[in-house]
């Protein structure tokens, strides 16, 4: 199975003259057959950590691992979104693959996975079974 990994990784952006860190020393193993979202508020985070998972862009240090290929992601209308997330599901629950969904909309972190791992303000809060804490309340 495939298993993506994530030990002490920073992901930084140049805002002006500063140096803003953006993803702020995660670390995170998806198990074999783990589904995780990732949610928070935008800016938090989410997507640097994701594109640094799959290998579009390079930690600022730490180092990511993963034994497989990424699936790409395309802007889909409503019921195309529906008709993957339903597909992902089936997919995770039948061959077991790991998998980590990135978005900001809680509903569907809530319809997919068990486990959430939240990430306000770049540093991982959480990564426990979900609405553990009030980042994932509704």
């Amino acid at each position: 199975m495939t298993v993506p990994r994530a030990d002490q990784v920073t992901l930084t952006y140049r805002v002006g003259p500063t140096t803003r860190p953006a993803v702020d020393s995660v670390s995170l193993k998806v198990p074999s057959g783990a589904a995780i979202g990732i949610a928070c508020e935008s800016g938090s985070g989410k997507t640097g950590f994701a594109r640094m998972l799959v290998g579009v862009v390079e930690p600022t240090s730490g180092t990511v691992t993963w034994d497989g290929s990424p699936l790409e992601r395309s802007a889909l209308d409503v019921s195309d979104q529906a008709s993957i997330l339903n597909l992902l599901r089936a997919l995770q629950r039948r061959t077991g693959m790991a998998l980590v969904f990135v978005s900001h909309n809680l509903d569907v972190i809530r319809y997919l996975y068990r486990d959430v791992v939240v990430q306000p303000h770049g540093q991982l809060v959480d990564a426990v079974p979900r609405l553990a804490r009030p980042h994932t309340r509704t």
